[in-house]
């Protein structure tokens, strides 16, 4: 497997097949739901990851200054981040609570003791148009996601972990697919 820091879109759909990419190109992805054989979970299944006020949730509305867009997120091996038109970009993170979030438009900024970037896995077979979107943050084997106000928010998997939620068990394992994102002119939105 090849591991490449993600570049990914969230919320669109893509049919169109591609070249396969080399591993110093950047790239752009639309991630979802999959389900898990170990806890499937119907009511998540084929949801968009959206960005929203500084995080990321299974399904609902972004906060992006284009919310008929679908959330895109940007990367090459050496970086990652939301594809974004404002100067500075918006960098992806996980927080030492687990929970994944984003920079505020034109900052730099992250919770202390953050860890940038997550992680796409590719198959080994160099023509795949699906990869999985990963991280092992803090010691984390991928993603949860946990009730919190209403919505399903992306974390890092840990069970009995420190989460900004505060009791993992109630969460669910879940993986994300991603696909590429053919649209590679335009930034998806000035900023989320």
């Amino acid at each position: 497997m090849q591991l490449f820091s993600v570049l990914i879109l969230l919320g669109g759909t893509v049919a169109t097949p591609i070249k396969a990419r080399q591993a110093s190109e950047s790239f752009k992805l639309y991630c979802r739901v999959l389900p898990n054989l170990i806890a499937p979970n119907d009511f998540l299944q084929n949801l968009p990851l959206v960005a929203d006020g500084g995080k990321f949730y299974l399904g609902g509305g972004t906060s992006s200054t284009n919310p008929d867009n679908p959330t895109v997120l940007v990367g090459s091996p050496d970086a990652c981040g939301l594809d974004v038109g404002v100067p500075g970009g918006q960098r992806i993170y996980v927080a030492p609570d687990l929970s994944v979030g984003y920079t505020s438009p034109h900052s730099a900024a992250t919770p202390d003791g953050s860890i940038d970037c997550l992680t796409v896995d590719r198959d080994a077979d160099p023509g795949s148009q699906s990869l999985s979107l990963w991280t092992t943050a803090f010691g984390a084997n991928g993603f949860m996601a946990c009730p919190v106000n209403g919505r399903w928010e992306l974390f890092a998997q840990q069970w009995n972990g420190p989460s900004a939620y505060g009791n993992s068990m109630r969460c669910i394992w879940m993986d994300l697919t991603c696909q590429y994102y053919l649209d590679m002119s335009d930034p998806s939105a000035w900023n989320y």
